[in-house]
């Protein structure tokens, strides 16, 4: 069911990147999905983005004309996109070293390096999915109905970026962490300084005479 899901066009590739961002990067989410618990982390934000959408179409469908989220989309997607796949570019000069050491300190941070890269694939699919939908519904604004699901991309679109930041945050003061950190020499040095800080017994012999 997954792998067939994943060929469907735009609602393929979303599928995947937030089944990865669910499973924080999981080598396991690339073959099926992960247990629904995990994707508790993408509820929260939905569900806030979809009840402030509710709540302005029921009480006041009027502003979503004035806020014109489609246009707003059109125009500024494609200056964020640019960053958002500049920034998710960095990771992959980050060095191997660095990588080693926070697959090493995993357990202490909470995460793994697979976890940047999801972070960051999931905004850059749902801003890149609803810029498209955004010229296939722009037809159609005439329907308030059309002008809510273009606000509730635009909202939760907001939020992913804010999160797109975040990850960026985590991922250079946990880079800058690890090359503060002090180097130990390699384990030869460490075995030949050893020997040589070790005291020299001298013989308790007394000369004859």
């Amino acid at each position: 069911m997954y792998r067939l899901l994943r060929l469907v066009p735009l609602l393929g590739r979303l599928i995947q990147a937030a089944n990865a961002y669910a499973a924080d990067g999981n080598i396991e989410s690339t073959r099926k999905f992960v247990p629904l618990k995990k994707f508790s982390k993408l509820a929260v934000n939905f569900c806030i983005c979809a009840g402030f959408t509710l709540t302005i179409y029921c009480l006041k469908a009027d502003l979503l004309r004035d806020y014109e989220p489609g246009a707003f989309i059109r125009d500024s997607y494609a200056d964020i996109l640019g960053f958002a796949i500049g920034a998710y570019a960095l990771f992959f000069v980050i060095p191997s070293s660095l990588i080693s050491l926070i697959s090493k300190s995993s357990e202490k941070l909470g995460f793994g390096p697979e976890i940047i890269p999801a972070e960051m694939y999931y905004p850059l699919v749902f801003l890149t999915v609803s810029w498209a939908l955004s010229f296939f519904l722009q037809p159609f604004e005439d329907h308030e109905s059309i002008l809510a699901i273009e606000f509730f991309l635009l909202s939760y679109g907001f939020l992913l970026i804010l999160e797109l930041i975040g990850s960026i945050y985590i991922s250079s003061i946990t880079l800058l962490y690890f090359q503060k950190q002090p180097k130990k020499p390699p384990l030869n040095e460490q075995v030949k300084g050893s020997l040589f800080k070790r005291p020299i017994k001298r013989s308790k012999h007394r000369n004859r005479k």
